[in-house]
């Protein structure tokens, strides 16, 4: 019983230390993405078309970015919708990737 009470042990210890390692390497990534300010007109044809399409393009458009990271790139929208401010991503080809509440 008492082999087995630490070896329980040593693999929560081991799966701790590999969660807390993989919270700090994303953190790391998030500081090391590139982001740009840039105008709607300077977008890819191919991303305006995605955006000019999307039920996102009647609220109020604040700024665009264009993001680089380590794994993908997007256009990061900033809008103020009666919600409040939130981020709206697109890829590189027009397609929506995701939404998220910003402050």
């Amino acid at each position: 019983m008492g082999v087995l009470a630490i070896a329980t042990f040593g693999l929560t210890t081991t799966g701790f230390a590999s969660a807390t390692q993989d919270i700090n390497l994303t953190a790391v990534s998030a500081a090391d993405d590139q982001k740009t300010e840039v105008s709607f007109n300077d977008l890819p044809a191919v991303v305006q078309e995605g955006w000019n399409q999307s039920d996102y393009e009647s609220q109020s458009l604040e700024k665009v970015y264009t993001v680089k990271s380590a794994t993908e790139e997007y256009v990061e929208f900033i809008l103020n919708s009666e919600e409040g401010k939130k981020a709206v991503h697109f890829d590189m080809d027009g397609k929506f990737l995701r939404e998220k509440a910003v402050q």
